[in-house]
């Protein structure tokens, strides 16, 4: 079962080597190797936003995955990735599930959408299982949404 934590300053590296992920870098929509210095920069001012959500996924004591949700007035924007060696075990699913559990429960927020590019099989998946719609495709990414029958 998958356990999780707010993230915080002790986790700058390990997102860092995600973010510089081969795999990470192809499926991102902002291209290149991302600088230290960068990284630190928006990480830091990342876990100190209260709209944003960082949360880190782990099995045992072992880093599985990470997502990041940014709030506005209206709903979420959810992204995510998987360490390399957690790749293809149903974890991007679980990680997706478990964050839009845990940002309607924090926000009161009712939607939540994440975009995918097309040739992103895998994410798209990922998306669909953890029971998210698809609501619109356009030429290079589709987007997806999820809400919260609650509200």
């Amino acid at each position: 079962m998958l356990n999780y934590r707010l993230a915080d300053e002790k986790d700058l590296m390990l997102y860092y080597e995600w973010a510089n992920d081969p795999l990470v870098r192809q499926n991102s929509f902002t291209k290149g190797t991302i600088a230290l210095d960068s990284h630190k920069k928006w990480f830091h001012q990342k876990i100190s936003d209260k709209n944003s959500l960082m949360i880190l996924f782990y099995l045992e004591k072992k880093a599985v995955g990470q997502c990041r949700i940014e709030c506005s007035e209206e709903l979420g924007k959810i992204n995510f990735s998987v360490a390399s060696e957690f790749r293809g075990m149903g974890m991007a699913k679980e990680i997706l599930k478990l964050s839009s559990e845990i940002f309607f429960e924090k926000t009161k927020l009712n939607r939540l959408y994440g975009e995918v590019k097309n040739e992103n099989i895998a994410s798209q998946k990922a998306f669909l299982k953890a029971g998210f719609e698809q609501k619109e495709e356009a030429t290079h990414l589709s987007y997806w949404i999820k809400r919260n029958e609650k509200y």
